[in-house]
Order: structure tokens, then sequence, then C-alpha cells
């Protein structure tokens, strides 16, 4: 697998969140429209990959409540997840959500340099899974 850019850490595009290796149960989908909805992410997912998704958390601007280009999705395991992760690599064409395509990677764990609840209480749970 080859080695994601470095991206500086006050990024705005979720990329300080990314990880190279599996550490949780959570991916971090990037490059989302705009318009893109936890439905809209969900249903593209399903049509490829029925699998068990727990929960799907979209980043949204606190002002246009429009999603800020990425989400993390989470998985009901860890093998799930690390799944997901190596078929929508080679997935061709391109996984792609709402006309984007979606670039996917693994959460970086601990969860650090977000102010959201949301996503610090969703990301906690990979501390209770394990392989």
């Amino acid at each position: 697998m080859a080695m994601e850019p470095v991206v500086p850490e006050n990024s705005l595009d979720g990329s300080r969140y990314a990880s190279n290796a599996p550490q949780c149960n959570v991916l971090l989908f990037r490059k989302l429209d705009a318009l893109s909805t936890e439905d809209s992410i969900r249903e593209a997912l399903m049509a490829i990959l029925p699998v068990g998704i727990s929960n799907i958390l979209v980043m949204r601007d606190s002002l246009t409540n429009t999603s800020r280009g990425f989400c993390f999705v989470e998985f009901d395991s860890m093998q799930t997840a690390v799944y997901v992760e190596q078929v929508l690599q080679a997935f061709q064409p391109p996984f792609s959500v709402d006309g984007r395509e979606v670039k996917v990677s693994y959460v970086k764990w601990p969860l650090t340099g977000t102010s959201n609840r949301s996503a610090r209480m969703l990301v906690q749970r990979c501390l209770v899974l394990q392989w």
C-alpha cells in the first residue's frame, strides 16, 4: 500500500484524521460533495457492499450546515472496516458518492484536534473494540 502524502496539521479537509493502518472500526471518507448526506453515503456504500454500518457522521459547517467534505463511517467490527477499506481502495471505477470520487482511509487514533463532541464519541468506541 502506498504511503499517503504528509498533510499540514491545520488542514480542514479531514486529512489530519487519516491513518495508513487500521486502528479501530471507523473509516474516514474524504472529498465528499458539500451536499452529501448520511443517507447518500449509506446508499452508495450499500449498493456495492452490503455490510454492517453502525453510524455515519458527516462533519458539517456550523453556519451553513453543509458538509465540510468528510465524514466518519462506523462499522460493526474492525474486521468489517478493514474489509471495506481494502475493497474500496481496489474498486474500479473508483468509489463515489453524489458523483464525487471519495478517498477512503483508516481513522487515526486517538482522535485529536476536533471540538466536535459527536465525532470524538464515535471514535472513542475504538477503545473497546479488538481484532
